[in-house]
């Protein structure tokens, strides 16, 4: 189950490794998202462990309040505005949302396993931030 992963860009969706314990099956032949939520079938995958969506041109964090197991997420490179949509993913210990609009630091607060946070802030043009617990 821990190589048990998700990803996607805008050629199209893939699980790779196991996908014995998921509990659904999903056709994820999808291609470009508006948000995350907008695949029906993602919320039943509720013992994923890693989502990584990136180059999907997602403007919004939702739909992911049933993946309650969550520990790493990757949302880079798409046109997310704001930190929203993961006060259930409270087991997420990375979670990249760099090369996207985020302007603000909020709603993650609560991800006290946060382990890795990348973000670029929109306000700081050319400064990257990686930041890591110690």
């Amino acid at each position: 189950m821990a190589g048990t992963r998700l990803s996607g860009s805008r050629s199209g969706w893939a699980i790779k490794g196991s996908a014995k314990g998921l509990g659904a099956s999903a056709d994820l032949a999808a291609g470009t998202l508006a948000s995350v939520g907008d695949h029906q079938n993602l919320g039943a995958l509720k013992k994923l462990r890693l989502l990584s969506i990136q180059s999907n041109r997602i403007t919004r964090i939702e739909g992911l309040e049933n993946l309650v197991n969550l520990e790493e997420l990757y949302l880079s490179h798409n046109g997310i505005s704001k930190l929203e949509g993961l006060d259930n993913n409270v087991r997420l210990n990375t979670l990249d949302v760099a090369v996207n609009r985020i302007e603000k630091l909020e709603n993650i607060q609560h991800l006290a396993n946060l382990e890795e946070f990348w973000v670029r802030l929109s306000a700081v043009v050319g400064k990257s931030t990686r930041w890591q617990a110690r």
